[in-house]
């Protein structure tokens, strides 16, 4: 039985389908703008795919696996765009010392003329592609939010014993921390008094009351993260005001994740069977952390930094 493997992707305002067996390649290119359809078969044949590519390519299969890895972007050397005529301009960059090599071949394809019936066809199963991603997408959404409704809302505190806490001063039972002036712009972390538990899953929220400026970071971390670089140190995991984020010391930018500040509430879901810190602003998903297998028996505390004197923040 003859195999085959199919690859879809959206690319410069076209849906390109890639359809491999045994025998042939098939590429076909829908703008999405007009549903003009441009395809082309290919046969697997050593000399077709050689002269067409440049010798970069033998086969098919090799042709199929470098249009897929230009096409998900996976390396900077490798790229390929369809141009408005539904043609596939396939770039390689090659180098060999300080020099560099540019190869570049096309693989055109043809204008089909598509029966009506056909194409109302090809519409519907792409709706249906559609609609089955976006079930997929639900499901997923769904099992977030009950991992959510199925655990535990911290009512904590800050603990006055951190090694740092003679910089901020407390109130509201401890609730509330308020950078003070005594080293004003430098950041610095300050821990919950409470421990997370392993066994269920716990939430707590912090919302920030007043934002004078600099750095406002909240997240989980080991207990020995008090330092001046909690915020960013292997052990952290946090959210900072700018929209980045610490990943177990890996700093990292989300770009679809909004800023947050005077009068935000930060939420850290930490869920100890799966191993994984969910994030979010004002209860919108921002970032999914995985706790390293180093810190998944370690105590992890809530903590938050505060740069400038008139910030503060409160846990609720």
């Amino acid at each position: 039985m003859e195999s085959s493997t199919s690859f879809i992707v959206t690319k410069d305002g076209f849906e390109v389908t890639l359809n491999k067996t045994d025998t042939e390649l098939i590429i076909e290119a829908e703008y999405l703008e007009n549903g003009r359809i441009y395809a082309e078969k290919f046969p697997n044949d050593k000399i077709t795919i050689q002269e067409m590519t440049y010798e970069l390519f033998e086969s098919i299969s090799e042709l199929f696996e470098g249009l897929v890895t230009a096409f998900d972007e996976t390396f900077e050397d490798t790229s390929v765009r369809v141009s408005p005529e539904g043609k596939l301009l396939f770039t390689q960059k090659v180098k060999i010392g300080k020099h560099e090599k540019v190869f570049n071949f096309s693989i055109p394809l043809k204008l089909l003329e598509i029966d009506p019936v056909d194409r109302l066809e090809k519409q519907m199963k792409k709706l249906y592609r559609e609609v089955e991603q976006l079930r997929k997408e639900n499901q997923k959404l769904k099992e977030k939010v009950n991992m959510i409704e199925d655990s535990e809302v911290l009512s904590s505190s800050f603990n006055p014993s951190s090694a740092f806490a003679s910089y901020f001063d407390l109130s509201d039972d401890k609730k509330k921390a308020t950078r003070n002036a005594v080293s004003n712009g430098t950041s610095l972390p300050i821990l919950s008094s409470t421990i997370l538990s392993k066994e269920i899953n716990t939430k707590f929220q912090v919302k920030v009351n007043t934002f004078g400026g600099g750095y406002v970071t909240i997240g989980l971390g080991i207990q020995n993260i008090q330092s001046v670089q909690a915020y960013s140190a292997a052990g952290s995991y946090s959210i900072c005001n700018t929209g980045n984020f610490c990943d177990n010391g890996t700093n990292k930018t989300i770009a679809h994740c909004s800023n947050f500040g005077k009068d935000s509430v930060v939420g850290v879901l930490f869920i100890p069977s799966k191993a994984i810190i969910l994030f979010d602003i004002d209860g919108t998903l921002a970032y999914t952390a995985k706790l390293a297998e180093a810190h998944q028996n370690i105590d992890l505390y809530p903590f938050v930094v505060l740069s400038h004197h008139t910030s503060s923040v409160s846990f609720i």
